[in-house]
């Protein structure tokens, strides 16, 4: 794609976004970001079903996106919170399913939503796994291990297919998404106390999210496992990543299990 093209589709981004601000600036109480010329411009009813329709895209977008968030606080905070992100981060691109990974801060600023610290990160988690759904594994390249055999492992980079996202809370996320993924509706209270009464149990967690035949995945890591994918995922090769851990850590047993859970897409020479 040549520049010139480049230019006109962030030109293109970058008004949606301002027409974005200027609607709910135009319906809020500020409207001194406004001058004379963008109130001439907008016809006041117009701007209204305007955003009735954005406001709606939104909702439905995000719940697509959120669903856990969605059966944890109800239709209605959720549609607040919802319009909340949607005035603080505008989507920048065409394309809804991409838009949300401000949800959780969102969420974490909520007064209404004090009592319930873990939803931020139930919202987290929804998003990772909608990332990784969205997103395409590779076949392993098994002629690419070759290298552990060539080259010094300082210079041999893990690459992980791309569905692998790589989670962690405080919170015993795992099973609240587990108790929402069959049940139907219910009061948001009777939901939030069982969540609480769960929270109580303080089930630190780390997990590794993963896409296999078209369904989610769940690997549960140890605090070892976790730190070595984690530093893998952030570009370190693999003997700087093993100088960095416990003389402990069977690196050649955490390979050979990787292989049969499909998370490596190929080992790359840098």
């Amino acid at each position: 794609m040549n520049k010139a093209l480049i230019d006109a589709f962030d030109t293109v981004k970058k008004q949606q976004q301002a027409l974005v601000s200027q609607i709910f600036l135009f319906h809020g109480h500020d409207k001194s970001a406004l001058n004379e010329n963008d109130l001439d411009v907008f016809d006041k009813k117009g701007l209204e079903v305007f955003q009735r329709n954005l406001k709606a895209m939104a909702q439905h977008a995000l719940a697509i996106s959120f669903p856990t968030v969605f059966k944890l606080i109800g239709q209605r905070y959720f549609n607040y919170a919802a319009f909340e992100l949607l005035r603080a981060h505008p989507p920048s691109e065409g394309d809804w399913a991409l838009w949300g990974n401000e949800f959780a801060q969102v969420l974490s600023q909520l007064p209404e939503l004090k009592e319930y610290p873990f939803i931020a990160d139930i919202a987290r988690f929804d998003y990772l796994i909608h990332q990784s759904q969205t997103n395409k594994n590779n076949d392993i390249d098994l002629s690419s291990f070759q290298l552990l055999g060539e080259k010094p492992l300082d210079e041999i980079h893990i690459k992980f297919n791309q569905s692998v996202k790589l989670f962690s809370s405080i919170f015993p996320i795992l099973q609240i998404y587990k108790m929402h993924q069959e049940e139907g509706e219910e009061d948001l209270p009777d939901k939030l106390f069982l969540e609480n009464e769960l929270i109580d149990a303080n089930d630190k967690q780390s997990i590794l999210i993963l896409k296999s035949n078209f369904k989610t995945q769940f690997i549960q890591l140890d605090n070892r496992e976790y730190e070595f994918i984690n530093m893998l995922l952030q570009g370190r090769s693999i003997g700087k990543t093993l100088d960095k851990m416990h003389s402990t850590f069977d690196f050649a047993k955490w390979l050979e299990q990787a292989l049969k859970q499909n998370i490596i897409s190929h080992l790359k020479h840098l």
